[in-house]
């Protein structure tokens, strides 16, 4: 359950594997979407998330359908841990 600040609840639902590389793949696909009265209207989302072999980055991709368009990428981002 993700809870977003654009007014939208999502409820996900999907895969975790563990590659061949031992790295992580996870695809939230089934959604659930809540829309607040005064949000634009989200009708599904998708995420996807692959972490390196050591878990010290993760690739993320969110896609959305909203507003009468269909799923399309929406945002992707690429986070690395950094030691003190």
């Amino acid at each position: 359950v993700i809870a977003q600040p654009t007014g939208q609840t999502e409820l996900l639902e999907g895969t975790a594997t563990v590659n061949d590389d031992q790295s992580l793949t996870m695809v939230l696909g089934y959604s659930v979407v809540a829309n607040t009265s005064t949000a634009k209207h989200v009708e599904q989302t998708m995420r996807h998330y692959v972490f390196n072999t050591d878990r010290s980055a993760v690739y993320t991709e969110y896609d959305m359908a909203a507003e009468g368009e269909q799923m399309q990428q929406h945002l992707s981002s690429e986070l690395h841990k950094t030691m003190p």
